[in-house]
């Protein structure tokens, strides 16, 4: 009996420790498990990891994030960023429109090449250091004082820190990489540190507080130069930048413009709201298209009709008094004169291409001259403000409610050729006529994708009205320029 017993005991050892080993190689088992699994702190960030991994449920392990290289999650209320850093083989990472302010957790992406972290609350940015691999860095509106950790950062090309609080630009100076360098709406008054930037084709410094620009004038392969609203009165040192095509120099305290006529390879040239009298100088710009000098103390615009090349010019709230000069300029398309001290508009009619034209608080008092332009529809003309008869006001109203009525036919015919609905803008009835009971009316309107796109396209249609209904016929379309 003694000996049965002792055998069950035995026995009990033996199926205790087996039991008991199995449980050590249970929870070893579910530690290295645990060590293979990326947990994320954020539910917004897992939830966006999944959909990139198309892995609804279940756990996300560390070879599955692995693959990622490529992630983007704007807008999608991300606050904390634990658990990203096993993403190890990002290269390009858009994080726009969170909530982050910690972004230790990049720190050990060092295979990234591209980073969007605007419109957060990253105010420390100081692990960028170690992700010596960014060629495109992207930081707008973050708070952002302190830019001493991206002085290493010798790969960068794309660089946007608008909209933070920078005053201190040396950490830049050894980024001789950078092709496109945005520090608009900053507290920026030196910039002295971006004179050795020579490789730069864009340099974005609107409102800053800039007085002196002369550390600019080695960066000769700029073509895109913007210094809007800032504090400049000297602008001789662009002379040299003749690559320039794009430049904006709008509310400074500028009065002398004679530098520029150097730059002929410019084909927009912003100078509203400064001090500007003489713009003679800017005849030479044979290749200029746009030209803005609203809210100047302009009352000569002698020199300005040698710019054939001009399509849109805006000459808003100055003192000019003759168009004269104006009547060269053929290939003029948009026009705003309001807010001047003009009389006469026969000088405009020579203008064949104009398309819409503001001549509204000037002191006119006649537009007959306009009335047989060929692109000119009466609806695309502002003429308020001026001491012209009421008749020509009914007319306008008239062929307002015409397009409002034809709306539908001209909605209808834009599907027909898109394949879908788009929007159209400036619509004018170009010629009306009524012949046998038939009217006929030549419409031109301006289509575009959606409110905050540029133009697409120009469509100019004949719409029939006769006893048989509305039709468009001979719809032709035309690109916008």
């Amino acid at each position: 009996m003694k000996k049965y017993y002792m055998l069950l005991v035995i026995m009990f050892i033996f199926v205790n420790m087996a039991f008991q080993g199995k449980e050590v190689q249970g929870q070893e088992s579910r530690s290295i498990l645990q060590s293979e699994t990326v947990y994320f702190e954020d539910k917004n960030l897992e939830a966006g990891i999944r959909e990139k991994l198309n892995k609804l449920k279940g756990e996300i392990a560390k070879e599955d994030v692995k693959k990622i290289e490529e992630l983007t999650l704007n807008n999608k209320n991300i606050s904390s960023l634990e658990g990203i850093q096993h993403l190890t083989n990002l290269k390009k990472l858009d994080l726009m429109f969170n909530k982050i302010s910690d972004i230790n957790p990049l720190g050990s992406l060092t295979n990234l090449v591209n980073l969007n972290l605007g419109y957060n609350n990253v105010n420390d940015i100081s692990l960028l250091s170690n992700l010596v691999d960014l060629e495109e860095l992207r930081l707008q509106y973050d708070g952002i004082k302190d830019i001493t950790s991206l002085e290493k950062l010798n790969k960068l090309k794309v660089l946007d820190l608008s909209f933070n609080k920078l005053k201190n630009l040396e950490p830049l100076r050894s980024l001789i990489s950078l092709n496109d360098l945005n520090l608009y709406g900053n507290e920026i008054e030196d910039i002295e540190p971006l004179s050795s930037l020579v490789n730069l084709t864009t340099l974005t410094l609107g409102e800053n507080q800039i007085t002196d620009i002369k550390h600019l004038k080695n960066l000769k392969a700029l073509k895109s130069l913007q210094l809007s609203e800032n504090k400049i009165t000297d602008i001789s040192s662009l002379s040299n930048l003749v690559e320039l095509t794009d430049l904006y120099l709008n509310g400074n305290q500028i009065k002398n413009v004679s530098p520029l006529k150097a730059l002929k390879g410019l084909v927009h040239l912003f100078l509203s709201e400064n001090e500007i009298t003489d713009i003679s100088a800017l005849g030479n710009l044979e290749n200029l298209k746009n030209l803005s000098l609203d809210n100047n103390k302009i009352k000569d615009i002698k020199g300005i009709g040698t710019s054939k090349s001009l399509e849109s010019l805006r000459l808003t709230y100055n003192e000019v008094t003759s168009l004269e000069e104006l009547r060269s300029l053929k290939n003029l398309s948009i026009l705003n004169l309001s807010n001047n001290k003009i009389s006469s508009v026969i000088p405009l009619s020579s203008l064949a291409n104009l398309k819409s034209l503001d001549i509204s608080y000037n002191q006119i008092s006649d537009i007959s001259p306009l009335r047989s332009m060929p692109q000119l529809a009466l609806t695309n003309i502002e003429f308020s403000g001026n001491t012209i008869p009421s008749y020509v006001f009914s007319d306008k109203y008239i062929q307002e409610l015409t397009l409002n009525t034809l709306s539908p036919y001209i909605q209808e015919a834009i599907k027909q050729y898109y394949g879908e609905y788009r929007q159209y803008m400036n619509a004018g009835i170009l010629n009306a006529e009524k012949k046998d009971g038939k009217y006929t009316f030549k419409v031109r309107v301006e289509t575009f994708v959606g409110p905050h796109n540029p133009p697409y396209g120009i469509e100019t249609m004949t719409i029939i009205d006769d006893y048989s209904g509305i039709k468009v016929q001979d719809f032709k379309h035309e690109d916008e320029k």
